[in-house]
């Protein structure tokens, strides 16, 4: 069995930073549809106000938003802070875009009931390192598609 661990680093994409703005102007946005009351102008002041102090917090998590993480040929992975994880299905590769669904591995090597997903837009990593996980998660899906079959 090949247990060579391919190491990628993960950081925010245009395509990310895109979405984020949409939702900032569609959620700005639709203030114009409240009432033309002066005994709401404040509740309304205060709520937009909230709404991009919440917005400027989330853009600062996503500006500093990184992930490291080690995946070999067996769906077995390695965040960057030495936790294990392990692919589960579904995995779904596209050349734009890819889905990937973990689950961490808690204490005692016992997996976590809780999966996480994750999008990679193809703008994250570099042309050749994304090529590079998209066949790799190709491989481990076949090769667990074989072994439920």
């Amino acid at each position: 069995m090949d247990a060579r661990r391919h190491n990628f680093s993960l950081g925010p994409s245009r395509d990310s930073w895109l979405c984020f703005a949409l939702l900032w102007a569609l959620s700005l946005s639709s203030f114009l549809a409240w009432p033309r009351q002066t005994s709401l102008a404040w509740l309304k002041i205060l709520l937009i106000f909230s709404l991009c102090l919440s917005f400027i917090v989330a853009a600062r998590h996503l500006w500093l938003w990184r992930w490291q993480f080690s995946l070999d040929t067996e769906g077995r992975g390695l965040h960057s802070d030495g936790r294990q994880f392990s692919l589960s299905q579904p995995l779904w590769v596209s050349p734009f875009a890819c889905l990937i669904c973990f689950r961490n591995q808690g204490h005692e090597g016992v997996l976590e009931r809780r999966g996480r997903c994750v999008l990679i837009c193809a703008d994250m990593l570099p042309d050749n390192q994304y090529r590079h996980l998209c066949r790799l998660l190709l491989q481990i899906r076949d090769k667990k598609s074989q072994t439920v079959i």
